[in-house]
């Protein structure tokens, strides 16, 4: 996807992680992002959250230039990068707010939260406002009780510790209210469709100054502009980001299908 969009692996400086699931971070990555690599020409940091360094390093990402992150890290001059760690899994997922000084003076600010199980107050503090979010949106309950999956797996995915149904992602969007850009993503390829995502965010495609892209994971999504506007966003306390990782709501109701 890289290559289609004219990127080459040296431009790449700084690949910073959400979390390490297989998903998200594959194994076979790790020989070609090694100093020295033969099989590429990537030479960049890779951006790891402390919670999650014992999973890099038996990984073998340490191999790798990789720099933990905390609270507040900046990638490149210009841009800062504020997290926010809520519940997924074992080891919990980094929700980004990225604040980015453009070049006429304005400031942009994105939103990236994906893999979060639940929506609570810390994640919508945390995003709220932003110019562009980028927000998944995974799958529709129906259609993940009747796909035939391990009922295990369906718990994991709708227990509150693991992916958004696209109820919830509207009703988080409804609230964080980005002020341009909408970008849906991780998409179930079994419990999910485009239509049926975008028909929960009627309310956002309707106001004619903003819109709403569904990401896909076959080819690269078109370039989305990030313009200025953006505030600077609030300190988020300890306290907030414990109850964001360790808090368990109920899992969410039945989508309607169709737009």
């Amino acid at each position: 996807m890289l290559h289609q969009r004219g990127i080459r692996p040296d431009e790449v400086d700084e690949i910073v992680f959400t979390h390490l699931d297989s998903d998200h971070c594959h194994q076979g990555w790790i020989n070609a992002l090694r100093p020295g690599s033969v099989t590429g020409a990537w030479r960049a940091t890779l951006r790891v959250h402390r919670m999650h360094m014992g999973r890099a390093r038996r990984m073998g990402l340490l191999y790798a230039r990789t720099d933990p992150f905390e609270d507040v890290f900046s990638p490149a001059p210009g841009v800062e990068m504020r997290s926010l760690m809520l519940a997924h899994d074992d080891l919990g997922v980094a929700v980004f707010r990225c604040r980015i000084e453009l070049p006429d003076r304005a400031v942009g600010e994105l939103g990236f939260a994906t893999d979060l199980g639940h929506v609570n107050p810390g994640l919508i503090e945390h995003l709220r406002g932003v110019d562009t979010l980028a927000i998944e949106s995974n799958y529709c309950p129906v259609l993940q009780e009747n796909s035939g999956r391990p009922v295990f797996l369906q718990r994991r995915i709708m227990g509150g510790a693991g992916h958004l149904s696209n109820e919830q992602s509207a009703m988080a969007v409804s609230r964080i209210a980005p002020r341009r850009n909408l970008v849906l993503l991780h998409l179930s390829q079994e419990c999910n469709e485009p239509a049926i995502a975008m028909g929960h965010h009627r309310r956002f495609i309707e106001d004619g100054e903003r819109r709403c892209v569904v990401s896909s994971q076959f080819e690269p999504t078109a370039w989305i502009e990030i313009v200025g506007g953006g505030s600077v966003p609030r300190a988020v306390t300890t306290r907030e980001k414990q109850m964001g990782l360790f808090a368990r709501p109920k899992r969410s109701g039945d989508c309607a299908r169709g737009v």
